[in-house]
């Protein structure tokens, strides 16, 4: 089973928390056929949190695969230190974890920036 935990920072304004739901779940169709189970999480101000979404994931299931996907631009602590320490302090501590990129990491990131700048 291949799980997606996609993390954002969270915001104390609600309606910025919203478009990051409605977001995943515009994308959730076409990721579909590579994960079995595509989740969001929040690191702070919002619900679930990234604890939430790990312990909703199958505690049993031997075959469980898990890649974080985090939509921040840069890697920051949040990226390289609070995601990984959180997975390592869960049950996914011997689970096969992938971190992903962050998503301004990613050199398409340019091609857009470009596309919207000129």
């Amino acid at each position: 089973m291949k799980a997606l935990i996609i993390v954002a920072h969270g915001s104390r304004n609600e309606l910025a928390n919203q478009r990051f739901v409605n977001l995943v779940d515009k994308i959730k169709p076409s990721l579909q056929k590579k994960y079995d189970l595509i989740e969001l999480s929040f690191l702070e101000f919002a619900s679930p949190s990234l604890v939430e979404t790990i312990d909703s994931l199958p505690k049993s299931n031997t075959t469980l695969k898990v890649a974080i996907f985090p939509y921040f631009l840069h890697a920051g602590n949040h990226v390289a230190k609070d995601i990984p320490n959180i997975v390592k302090n869960s049950h996914l501590k011997n689970t096969d974890v992938q971190f992903l990129a962050a998503l301004g990491e990613e050199p398409k990131m340019i091609d857009l920036m470009l596309q919207i700048l000129t």
